[in-house]
C-alpha cells in the first residue's frame, strides 16, 4: 500500500514540476516598448554629510521636466542619490529615479554609476555629472508601467540628461 502511495506522488510530481518551471519562464513573452525624452532639472540639492567635500552618505536630490524630442513637457521626473564609494577623482552613487508622465503613468528605475569629483576650494565637490553613459534598471511602475521591467540608458548631454528606455511589460 505505501508503495503504491509513492508512486501516486511520484506520478503527480512528473506532472507537476514540468509546469511550474514552464510557469517560471514566462519572461520570453513580454511586449516591449521604447521610451525617448529629456531629462531637464530645474531644482537640485546636495547635502554634504560627514566630512567636508566628497563622501560616504552625501545626498542629492533634484527633480525637473520631462520633454519630447520637440521640447514639449510630457511629465517630471523626481530623484534621489546618495554616495556609496569615494575613490580617487570619482565617486559612485546609487540613484532612484521616478519618471512620472503626464499621463498619469510612472516608471521606477534604480542603479548606480561612478562620477567624477571636481574640485572647489581644494575639496572634492559632488556636482559632476556622469561621464559616459548610466544604466538604470527599470523595477516596476504605475499605471500601465504597473508591472515594467528593462533598462534607461541616461546620456548627458550638458545640461540635460536624454533617457533611452526599453520597457518590457
Amino acid at each position: 500500500m505505501a508503495s503504491r502511495r509513492h508512486l501516486k506522488i511520484l506520478a503527480l510530481a512528473t506532472f507537476l514540476v514540468p509546469v511550474a518551471v514552464t510557469g517560471c519562464s514566462g519572461e520570453t513573452s513580454l511586449e516591449s516598448s521604447s521610451l525617448q525624452f529629456d531629462v531637464v532639472p530645474t531644482e537640485r540639492q546636495v547635502i554634504d554629510t560627514g566630512a567636508t567635500g566628497a563622501s560616504m552618505g552625501d545626498s542629492l536630490s533634484s527633480n525637473g521636466d520631462l520633454k519630447s524630442d520637440n521640447g514639449e513637457v510630457i511629465g517630471h521626473y523626481s530623484m534621489h542619490g546618495f554616495t556609496t564609494q569615494v575613490m580617487p577623482g570619482r565617486e559612485e552613487r546609487f540613484l532612484n529615479i521616478e519618471y512620472e508622465f503626464s499621463t498619469g503613468d510612472a516608471i521606477e528605475a534604480q542603479g548606480s554609476n561612478d562620477y567624477p569629483l571636481t574640485m572647489s576650494s581644494g575639496q572634492p565637490t559632488v556636482d559632476g555629472h556622469a561621464d559616459d553613459n548610466l544604466i538604470l534598471g527599470i523595477i516596476g511602475g504605475t499605471g500601465k508601467y504597473n508591472t515594467a521591467r528593462g533598462s534607461c540608458q541616461l546620456t548627458y548631454e550638458a545640461p540635460n540628461y536624454h533617457a533611452s528606455c526599453t520597457v518590457k511589460q
